[in-house]
């Protein structure tokens, strides 16, 4: 992992985010790229103005924000702040997938933590877009090291080995050990034709698997686990067209959403 985006609103929940980041970038020596995109929107007439404002105020905000950070930052750690002008999602979209990027870090809104990235949220769109692994961190949360992860997986379990080496590579580097969380639908006879190839692909790491028969929401279910374990991060892998994916971006007939207070961690597929 050698290059962290973090987009950011200047908020202080994006300030939370940024500096998650800089304590998985200390262990990782990589390189941070603090983000802000602004948009200009007002009449014709005073769109040169405006935007000379708005920039203004974006650089001095930035200026603000990097050396609120500095402190933390290790020595073979560096971090650099770009501004630009356009659609905030479109602008990060693009970077995340163009720039080489090994992971996103953003914060998100609300008093309920995680809510929000099921909700619509520019974190709900941006992680629908961007196809590198994204850390979704919750309202007023600071790092705390990485002890225990939790993998919440489907029926599908773990496809293929190159979705989940960002989690492998993070366990290896923090010391940290997975436990692997399947709940097993009513329909479903067993859960030990995908556990094998879990324990396979992560045999570089220390884990253990995990199951019980649904009798809670998903919601639920997921965060007594996350609980239970002492979590420091929750990890869900999203596919296409799969029940995760309604579940992160479906109708609003899909009424579970997610409140954990801990960190969450999407690996594409």
């Amino acid at each position: 992992m050698k290059k962290i985006l973090v987009p950011t609103d200047f908020s202080e929940n994006a300030k939370i985010a940024a500096e998650y980041a800089i304590a998985m970038a200390n262990e990782f020596n990589a390189t941070i790229t603090l983000y802000h995109a602004f948009q200009v929107q007002t009449a014709t007439g005073s769109f040169a103005s405006t935007q000379r404002f708005l920039a203004q105020d974006a650089e001095e905000n930035m200026k603000k924000m990097v050396q609120s950070l500095t402190h933390g930052i290790s020595e073979q750690v560096s971090m650099e702040a770009i501004v630009v002008q356009g659609d905030p999602i479109p602008c990060i979209v693009d970077r995340a997938n163009k720039m080489n990027y090994d992971l996103v870090v953003m914060g998100t809104k609300g008093a309920t933590g995680l809510k929000e990235v099921f909700l619509g949220s520019v974190t709900s769109t941006i992680l629908q877009k961007v196809n590198i692994p994204i850390i979704a961190i919750p309202a007023a949360f600071h790092f705390e090291q990485i002890k225990t992860i939790v993998l919440a997986v489907d029926s599908q379990g773990i496809q293929q080995e190159a979705t989940i080496r960002p989690l492998i590579d993070l366990a290896k580097a923090l010391h940290a050990s997975i436990k692997i969380y399947h709940l097993i639908e009513e329909e479903e006879e067993s859960d030990l034709d995908i556990a094998p190839a879990i324990d396979i692909l992560l045999k570089e790491v220390s884990h253990s698997f995990h199951a019980e028969v649904k009798s809670l929401s998903i919601n639920e279910a997921i965060n007594n686990f996350v609980a239970a374990q002492q979590a420091d991060l929750l990890c869900m892998i999203r596919r296409k067209k799969t029940f995760w994916d309604r579940l992160f971006f479906g109708s609003t007939t899909i009424k579970e959403v997610f409140d954990s207070p801990v960190p969450l961690l999407v690996l594409q597929e």
